[in-house]
């Protein structure tokens, strides 16, 4: 007797349904662009400024070129925050290319003019190959600053008002010039240079600046196809194969410590996935329809490295998968007895690659072992005894493939494919069954929401020094308190 799986209507629609129903919400989702300004001095810049922009553009900024004046890399904090005030930039980025077209400083100033974000990128290969590795990482080494410049508005609205008022007198609200001086304004020092222009801060800074805003929270939902096959070497068990079938699948990766550090405690995080079959039938021959239960899913602890355009992440957990027949009326489950459920309860270590083709694209791919622990010993699961094989061994599997694009900010289109093969050792058992192989194949399309983290390094702001405040100058109505005044009929010369 041969089983064929049916699947209800209503789960073909229900997944179809759904992922219209996502892209439709995520459609008119898209903000409006946000200005901000791109100045790259040296050559050549054309290459790397419009890597620059391209990357900016997919995350839904207008890109304009700012009048910074002669020498971008050069401009002052003061020249930045007029740009800014005048063309409505929330922020500005500056970068100098070294090094016949090598290397390349780029700063990202706020609209108060307070470096946001620094970073920088060096390639033997020279411009093309710069251009390209910005391209690819530049959202992971300055998007978490820019996601958010508004932040900087405030402090430019600030810093403006304090301004005019140190220009004002304290005393009589008339300007500093015509009033009479009482004491120096304290005074921002500016970071050293060296003779080829630099701005240069401490070592460890750029190693903060370079550090990638990683993803805080991955949410992923969409349809799958799904195909079965199990087969037999010896034995009187009954094989069993399974066409596509659709099912829904859905996965997370949550990283709590991203949310407020880009340290160590930014990667270590939990990740889980989850695949559902809802409404399968299985049919004999005869037309006999036995309700079926097919399900996986895997929790697990992650860790992860980032490195330049490829992150890695090691995940150890446990999941269970499982496919299982049931009776109902007519379907008696002792007609198809030669036919085992299974329960695979498993430990899972798995190794996942997210390779950054460019700012929008990119590529995955993973591995992993499920050392089934059991296949479960009860009714008609795999490890019954004796009916079944009780003490069989078995171990399970994984790969997988897939590439995503970023369509808005936050979220990513995707789409791949996935096999588990559980090889099954039939060991002593009274139904002469040698081995087998369980395998389940699926292809897949998936919509994901993506939050990022936060960006290596604290802005270069916060280490300002201020210099000490100059002694109070003296007024006319004072008179000095160590000077004897003259007396009548003393001589004074002049």
């Amino acid at each position: 007797m041969s089983l064929r799986p049916r699947h209800r209507l209503f789960a073909d629609a229900s997944a179809m349904a759904l992922l219209m129903a996502v892209l439709h919400v995520a459609g008119p989702a898209q903000a409006a662009a946000r200005r901000v300004g791109v100045a790259v001095d040296g050559s050549p810049a054309a290459q790397v400024r419009a890597a620059i922009t391209q990357v900016l553009e997919h995350h839904r900024f207008e890109v304009v070129a700012p009048d910074l004046g002669a020498g971008a890399d050069d401009a002052t904090s003061d020249t930045i925050v007029g740009v800014a005030k005048q063309a409505h930039l929330e922020a500005i980025l500056v970068g100098e290319i070294k090094g016949t077209g090598k290397r390349l400083h780029l700063r990202v100033f706020g609209a108060s003019g307070e470096v946001i974000a620094e970073s920088t990128w060096a390639e033997a290969s020279g411009p093309k190959k710069l251009a390209a590795a910005v391209e690819r990482t530049l959202w992971a080494r300055v998007g978490g600053a820019l996601a958010k410049p508004a932040a900087s508005a405030p402090r430019a609205a600030t810093a403006e008002a304090a301004a005019d008022d140190e220009a004002k007198s304290p005393t009589t609200g008339e300007s500093e010039s015509e009033a009479t001086p009482t004491a120096e304004a304290p005074r921002k020092k500016q970071k050293p240079r060296t003779a080829e222009g630099d701005a240069q801060a401490p070592a460890d800074e750029e190693t903060r600046s370079a550090e990638a805003a990683g993803t805080a929270l991955d949410i992923s939902v969409g349809p799958r196809l799904v195909w079965r096959s199990l087969s037999w070497s010896g034995g009187t068990l009954t094989p069993y194969s399974m066409p596509r079938r659709p099912a829904l699948g859905a996965s997370v990766a949550w990283y709590p410590g991203a949310h407020v550090t880009s340290g160590w405690a930014a990667n270590i995080g939990i990740a889980g996935a989850l695949e559902l079959m809802p409404g399968l039938t299985s049919v004999t021959n005869d037309g006999v329809s036995y309700p079926t239960t097919a399900t996986d899913f895997w929790l697990g602890v992650r860790g992860r490295m980032r490195l330049s355009a490829v992150e890695g992440a090691l995940t150890l957990g446990g999941g269970q998968q499982d496919f299982v027949f049931h009776g109902q009326g007519a379907a008696n489950r002792l007609a198809i007895n030669m036919l085992p459920d299974v329960k695979y309860s498993y430990f899972r270590a798995a190794v996942d690659l997210r390779i950054a083709a460019t700012s929008a694209l990119s590529i995955f791919v993973g591995g992993g072992v499920r050392a089934v622990l059991s296949a479960g010993d009860d009714d008609y699961l795999l490890q019954t005894g004796p009916y079944y094989l009780p003490s069989s061994k078995i171990l399970g599997l994984e790969a997988s493939a897939g590439v995503g694009l970023r369509v808005l900010p936050q979220l990513e289109a995707r789409a791949g494919f996935d096999l588990r093969r559980y090889q099954i050792s039939g060991g002593a058992n009274t139904v002469g069954v040698s081995s087998g192989v369980d395998q389940f194949t699926s292809v897949w399309l998936g919509l994901a929401f993506l939050l990022d983290g936060v960006s290596g390094g604290e802005p270069p702001a916060a280490r300002v020094e201020i210099e000490p405040t100059a002694k109070p100058t003296k007024t006319p109505d004072e008179e000095p308190a160590d000077e004897a005044k003259p007396t009548k009929g003393d001589d004074i010369s002049e």
